[in-house]
C-alpha cells in the first residue's frame, strides 16, 4: 500500500520505493538496486524479513527509520527487536507509530520507547525498568502489575517525544461499530472432544497449556490438526453460522471481511464461495487490495498479515 500512498502526496511523489520482500535472493537484489540508485530512497521491510535486511544494509547510511505498528516489536528479548535496534542505532531520525502502545501494561512501553530514543528516557535495562515500575502478582513471568504511580512517572519521562492523535480527530464520519456476539451450542460429540482436550490443562506448565488452549480453539472452530498435520472435521456449527451471516450481508449488497484464526478455517470459507472470495496473503496483497477496493464480495484475511499497511476503502 505504501507505493500508492507515496504517489498521492506532492511531498513524497518523487520518492523511490522498494519493498524488501520475496526470497532471500530477491530481497538482496532489490535492496542492492535501491542502495545504488539516486535521490530519496525508501525500503519497506516486514517484521519477518527485517533480520535479513539488516545484514544487507551493513555500511549503508540510514537517514530515517519509521517503524509502523512498533508495538509488534516491543519485546526486548525478541529477535525482531534486536534486529530493529541495530537499524535504529544507525538512523539519524527515528519515528514509531502505534495505536496500542501499552496493550497489556506500562511494561510494554519500554521496548517501544527504546527503539525510538535508544534508552535515553527509560534506560537500557529491561530488568531494571520492571524492578522500578512493576511488581509480580503471580509465579509466571508475565504475571506483573504496575506499581502505584508508575504510569504517571513513565509517561512524564516520555511526554516530550510523544504525539497523540485522539480518536475523535480521525473517526469523524465513520460508521458506528456494532458488536454482535452469536452464541452457539456444540454437538455432543464435539463437546466431549472439547472436554477431553481440556482435561490436559496443567497449572504449572505454561508451554504445555498454550498448546492445549490452541487445540481447544481448533475444536471450537470445528477443524483440528492431528499429529500428522492432517485436518480432522469435528463439526460445522461455527462455519454454518458464519455462512448464514455472510450470505445475509451479501444479499444486502455488503462486502464482507472474514478474519480467520487457523488456515483450515480460511480454506473452508474459500471453498464455500470460490468465485466471490480471495485469500489475502503478502505474496498477492496488491492484487487482493485492488480487487477489494473494486468491489470484491469476500476478503479472507488473518489479523497478523493485514494488521498494518493495508488500505481498505
Amino acid at each position: 500500500v505504501w507505493p500508492a500512498e507515496l504517489a498521492q502526496w506532492a511531498e513524497t511523489a518523487h520518492f523511490s520505493y522498494t519493498a524488501g520482500v520475496g526470497s532471500p535472493a530477491q530481497r538482496k537484489a532489490l535492496v542492492a538496486g535501491t542502495v545504488a540508485s539516486q535521490g530519496v530512497r525508501m525500503i519497506g521491510v516486514t517484521f519477518d524479513t527485517v533480520g535479513h535486511v539488516v545484514e544487507l544494509l551493513q555500511g549503508v547510511e540510514i537517514a530515517a527509520l519509521v517503524i509502523d505498528e512498533i508495538s509488534m516489536a516491543r519485546n526486548p528479548a525478541s529477535n525482531r527487536f534486536r534486529s530493529i535496534i541495530q537499524l535504529a542505532a544507525r538512523a539519524k531520525q527515528r519515528l514509531g507509530l502505534t495505536g496500542s502502545p501499552t496493550p497489556n501494561n506500562i511494561a510494554d512501553i519500554f521496548g517501544i520507547v527504546g527503539l525510538v530514543d535508544l534508552g535515553k528516557a527509560l534506560g537500557t535495562s529491561h530488568a531494571r525498568f520492571k524492578s522500578n515500575f512493576m511488581v509480580k502478582v503471580g509465579q509466571r513471568a508475565w504475571q506483573i502489575a504496575e506499581r502505584p504511580g508508575a504510569r504517571d512517572e513513565v509517561l512524564g519521562r516520555i511526554k516530550h517525544m510523544v504525539s497523540v492523535v485522539r480518536t475523535a480527530d480521525v473517526v469523524d464520519g465513520m460508521p458506528t461499530f456494532t458488536r454482535n456476539i452469536i452464541s452457539l451450542t456444540l454437538p455432543l460429540a464435539a463437546m466431549q472432544k472439547y472436554r477431553e482436550v481440556e482435561s490436559g490443562l496443567l497449572d504449572d506448565d505454561e508451554i504445555h497449556d498454550d498448546a492445549v488452549l490452541i487445540k481447544l480453539q481448533q475444536v471450537a472452530n470445528g477443524r483440528v490438526l492431528d499429529a500428522a498435520g492432517n485436518v480432522q472435521v469435528v463439526h460445522d456449527v461455527k462455519l454454518d453460522a458464519a455462512a448464514d451471516l455472510i450470505d445475509e450481508l451479501l444479499v444486502a449488497g455488503e462486502q464482507v471481511i472474514v478474519v480467520y484464526q487457523f488456515t483450515a478455517d480460511a480454506q473452508e470459507v474459500l471453498k464455500r464461495w470460490p468465485d466471490q472470495s480471495m485469500w489475502f496473503k503478502s505474496s498477492d496483497a496488491v492484487e487482493c487490495l485492488k480487487a477489494w477496493n473494486e468491489g470484491l464480495p469476500i476478503l479472507v484475511l488473518h489479523s497478523r498479515s493485514a494488521g498494518h499497511g493495508v488500505n481498505l476503502q
